[in-house]
């Protein structure tokens, strides 16, 4: 090749790099393809058009070009590093693992590949594998806040709220400006139940810059936790603004109803939009809104379809696969506390709202044993991939302690089962599995009607139950999440709950015994309103 084609390569490729350094990615994006189309073979050059084409939102693309980049140089710790940031982004997780451990082999010391596979680890939930790549991400980066930031969110998973905040509040040291920082201050801060500064802190967040959206709805779940709801529902529709609920923002041509403007002859269609709890909570508004004139459809989950159909008040119920009717307005089944104004005192808990097929509540009550022990329905735990599912969660040999009152028959009302759980369940006497026949949510509901007693983890079943006025007894970690409260021993939305706190971060043990002890007294009573001797 002349030194004239040579020269001019290498000034486009350092034009690329100007660019890419200055933001310009699109002109970057320029300079690397002429650098390419006459050096196909130049590592350096796919790996930073890989690079502009990740900053550009064209995810793929960067990663078949960080894939060519190692094809033509297996040892580029840098491409290898890249398509494990570009996998991570794409959620192919078990791949981005795998290329930034590489990376690692690679450069032992490459504090940035420590950072990132410490974030992989952590949305994979293995934590500890997590914590051990972020602890040698920041003694190889001390001076990294972001490092250190990482640190602190896998701390604040383990249940280290203390040591979270320290990691928190030196990245606020290191770069004060960014909102981030203060609003994992305040996250860490009502995990010890100290909402008046964390409401501060994430208000510190908001005054650095007004449109970060998780400032505002961390707020409004702090307020919520604390009982002001009108400030709580306001601040929690900036959820919609979040980068992680963009894609389940509504996207109807009709407009949004929030409590304006009245509804004689409308139809409006009410949506679910988070899991399986809050659509069970909130479906109760159904009610309210075709009170005020409005002919009410509903879009729920699957799952949830065969027993929500039943709902008076509902015209028709659709799954979110299915098309839908026509219709004026609509609006998120978590959006009519505020469209409602609900306040503490004015929570809609008439119960029961929701009520099990009449034909299923007939077949399970002859299938449950026909013995006079008090039927108690259990659930010991949720989804492992739901976030700080260890605030809810817990293992049946920790849950077992319950299962000593013999005058008690218990069953399953979980679906999924974890191996080390189902092998207690088959030893169990008084333990009967019903999960393998849980089809959806109306046979659950069916089991629960033929139930004395419901003890539950927060999960959906606990609320299913509540819905269907069947007593309810709820073990609670020391922060709960926000609409049970703090402080109480029942809930203004459903009036048969019974909450069961920690006094302790982490500590099942006790909350359990005072659950054991309760048994006793409610086989008692229950008996005396039988008439049984």
């Amino acid at each position: 090749m002349p030194a004239s084609d040579s020269h001019r390569i290498h000034g486009l490729f350092e034009l690329g790099v100007k660019k890419l350094h200055a933001h310009d990615y699109r002109g970057a994006e320029d300079a690397f393809r002429a650098v390419l189309s006459a050096r196909p073979n130049m590592v350096e050059a796919h790996d930073n058009l890989g690079l502009c084409l990740h900053e550009l939102g064209r995810i793929d693309d960067a990663a078949g070009h960080f894939r060519l980049a190692i094809a033509l140089e297996p040892k580029s710790d840098q491409a290898h590093y890249h398509l494990g940031k570009a996998l991570g982004q794409l959620g192919r997780l078990d791949e981005a693992v795998q290329s930034i451990q590489t990376a690692i082999r690679l450069k032992p010391r490459f504090g940035d590949a420590h950072r990132v596979l410490a974030y992989a680890l952590w949305r994979q939930r293995d934590l500890d594998k997590a914590l051990k790549h972020a602890r040698r991400a920041v003694s190889l980066k001390p001076s990294d806040a972001e490092t250190h930031n990482m640190l602190g969110l896998i701390l604040q998973d383990l249940g280290r709220f203390d040591d979270a905040m320290k990691c928190f509040r030196r990245c606020a040291v290191m770069r004060p400006d960014i909102p981030a920082w203060y609003t994992n201050i305040g996250n860490a801060l009502v995990e010890l139940n100290r909402l008046d500064e964390a409401i501060a802190y994430h208000r510190k967040a908001q005054q650095i810059d007004w449109d970060y959206a998780d400032a505002h709805y961390n707020e409004a779940l702090a307020q919520l936790l604390a009982g002001n709801l009108r400030f709580g529902w306001e601040k929690y529709e900036w959820r919609w603004q979040q980068a992680k609920n963009s894609p389940f923002k509504p996207n109807f041509s009709q407009p949004a109803w929030r409590g304006d403007g009245a509804l004689d002859g409308k139809r409006i269609l009410l949506h679910a939009e988070q899991g399986y709890g809050d659509t069970l909570q909130f479906v109760r508004y159904a009610p309210y809104v075709a009170a005020r004139g409005a002919e009410v459809y509903l879009q729920v989950q699957a799952a949830l379809k065969p027993l929500l159909s039943s709902l008076p008040s509902v015209k028709a119920v659709y799954s979110r696969d299915e098309p839908l009717p026509n219709f004026d307005l609509h609006c998120s089944l978590m959006s009519l506390p505020l469209a409602f104004s609900t306040e503490l005192h004015t929570v809609p808990n008439i119960v029961p709202y929701i009520r099990a097929p009449e034909a299923k509540v007939r077949e399970w009550q002859s299938e449950l044993d026909p013995i006079e022990k008090l039927k108690v329905g259990i659930a010991w735990s949720g989804n492992p991939q739901v976030s700080h599912d260890f605030k809810r969660s817990m293992s049946l040999n920790l849950f077992r302690q319950i299962l000593s009152e013999s005058d008690c028959q218990f069953y399953v009302l979980q679906k999924e089962i974890k191996e080390t759980d189902a092998n207690l369940i088959k030893s169990s006497t008084n333990l009967t599995d019903l999960s393998p026949k849980l089809q959806d949510f109306s046979d659950t509901a069916a089991i629960v009607a033929n139930l004395d007693l419901v003890i539950s983890v927060d999960t959906s079943v606990a609320h299913l139950a509540g819905a269907m006025a069947i007593p309810t007894w709820i073990p609670l970690w020391f922060s709960p999440e926000w609409r049970w409260l703090l402080g109480r021993e029942n809930s203004p939305w459903y009036p048969t709950i019974r909450l069961f706190r920690q006094q302790r971060a982490g500590d099942w043990v006790s909350v359990l015994a005072r659950i054991r002890s309760e048994i006793p007294a409610f086989i008692a009573a229950k008996r005396a309103s039988r008439h049984i001797a």
